[in-house]
């Protein structure tokens, strides 16, 4: 919680905060995530877009951590990830800001709808392990409901035989 630019009593009040990300690697990093610190899950980010020149919403998701402390107290501490291309050497800024009940309690039910449609989608298609099969590899069952199939087939993991096959009729 200390990490966090608003955790302290002074700047308690304030409802929004920049934070400034800079990527050491020296190639560009296509799948990262930016770990802010929160004091409470009531907030929302938005990314600095250069080419238009103002903030624009920003995809996050934020964790919520029970810990407990030597003296056997509870706490909780939240981080927001936020998902992007962080380039080599370039800095990127995002705005993190405040949000109030209302809003929050209306993302919520975006994100339940959301949830829902995808649970849909899913239900549709799904992929469960089975379990190991006789010669030691993880069986899979494959299961698409739209187009009637229903697949078993197994990965061996312990075992890898690359080989390269030329097609003598191509030439």
């Amino acid at each position: 919680m200390l990490q966090c630019p608003i955790s302290t009593d002074k700047n308690k009040d304030k409802k929004e905060f920049l934070v400034v990300i800079q990527n050491p690697a020296s190639i560009d990093s296509r799948h990262l995530y930016a770990k802010v610190k929160l004091p409470n899950k009531n907030f929302k980010v938005q990314k600095w877009q250069a080419d238009s020149a103002k903030f624009v919403d920003a995809p996050s998701d934020i964790l919520e951590q029970h810990h407990f402390n030597y003296e056997q107290k509870e706490f909780t501490d939240y981080e927001m990830f936020v998902p992007g291309e962080y380039s080599a050497g370039q800095l990127s800024v995002l705005k993190v800001m405040s949000i109030s009940e209302a809003e929050k309690e209306e993302i919520t039910k975006k994100e339940e709808k959301q949830k829902s449609l995808s649970q849909e989608s899913e239900s549709k298609t799904q992929l469960s392990v089975l379990g190991i099969g006789p010669s030691n590899d993880i069986l899979f069952q494959y299961t698409n409901k739209d187009q009637a199939i229903n697949q078993t087939f197994g990965v061996n993991l312990k075992y890898y035989k690359g080989h390269v096959k030329i097609d003598k009729d191509d030439f």
